[in-house]
């Protein structure tokens, strides 16, 4: 029997309840709640719910749950211990794999920049076209051909 919908029209009962229509708005949502068997239940049940927040005895913790939170509290205190007891092992661990990350690519940049000061020794290397004759005939091509890059040692 819940023919509510999530739509803004249909919190006008909640928004009514609370007094937060404007007086033409009041008006419209007294329309719908009267037309709405729905809408005058939930009415209902927020006038409900506004007294028993208003007039209810303060809520009562089951007895003896202090005493049960207390001994799970020393139950874990004497189990293996957990994953964030690992933290600092592995905050050490990370920061050595950084660390020697961090070596190799300042290794790496550092061979690459002591190769790049090394003066080159380019060959050029010069092409004649031999085929049949074409647009090409009596052309030639220069070719600077770099050192080929020498291998890690």
């Amino acid at each position: 029997m819940n023919d509510r919908t999530s739509g803004p029209e249909d919190r006008c009962v909640s928004r009514y309840h609370d007094g937060e229509l404007a007086p033409a708005e009041r008006q419209e949502a007294e329309r719908r709640i009267a037309a709405s068997r729905a809408r005058r239940e939930e009415l209902a049940w927020y006038r409900r719910l506004g007294g028993a927040l208003r007039h209810g005895a303060p809520a009562q913790a089951p007895a003896g749950l202090a005493a049960r939170i207390m001994q799970r509290v020393r139950q874990l205190r004497t189990a293996d211990p957990p994953l964030v007891a690992l933290l600092p092992a592995m905050t050490r661990l990370a920061a050595a794999a950084a660390l020697l990350t961090a070596v190799a690519i300042g290794g790496f940049l550092l061979q690459r920049a002591s190769r790049a000061a090394q003066p080159r020794t380019d060959r050029e290397t010069r092409l004649v076209w031999a085929g049949p004759p074409s647009l090409l005939t009596g052309t030639e091509l220069h070719i600077r051909v770099p050192d080929p890059v020498r291998p890690f040692p």
